[in-house]
Formats: structure tokens, C-alpha cells, sequence
């Protein structure tokens, strides 16, 4: 399967289900990194920078802006 933004945006929706909010991070950065226009990727980009354990990441509404 070729590297897509759709691709990382499904990686990282599954990870984040699972708990693992900083590879979720990691995999919706680099589907914003391949095309930043791509659907609800900045979205999905905010909801764990801004839930992540309890810590704050002031990334997250900026994220919620972008979209």
C-alpha cells in the first residue's frame, strides 16, 4: 500500500482508539505533513494533543482552528 495521508489519518484513528495517543499524534502529523487539506486530520490531530494523560498541549485548539 503506497504512503497516503488517508493511510496515516486511519493509523492513528486506530491508536488513539487503543490508547496510544502519542503514536496517534505521530501518524496524524504525517498526514498533515503529506496534505494539509486532508479531512478532519486537524481534528483528529486535536483531540489527543489536547487529552493525552491528563497533559495539556496548547497545540490542540489550534488544531481545532485549522480544520
Amino acid at each position: 500500500m503506497e504512503d497516503s495521508a488517508a493511510l496515516h489519518v486511519l493509523i492513528g484513528r486506530r491508536l488513539s482508539r487503543c490508547h496510544f495517543p502519542e503514536s496517534a499524534v505521530t501518524e496524524f502529523r504525517k498526514a498533515v505533513q503529506l496534505d494539509p487539506k486532508i479531512s478532519c486530520a486537524h481534528e483528529l490531530l486535536g483531540y489527543p494533543s489536547s487529552n493525552s494523560r491528563g497533559r495539556a498541549y496548547p497545540q490542540g485548539p489550534l488544531e481545532f482552528e485549522r480544520e
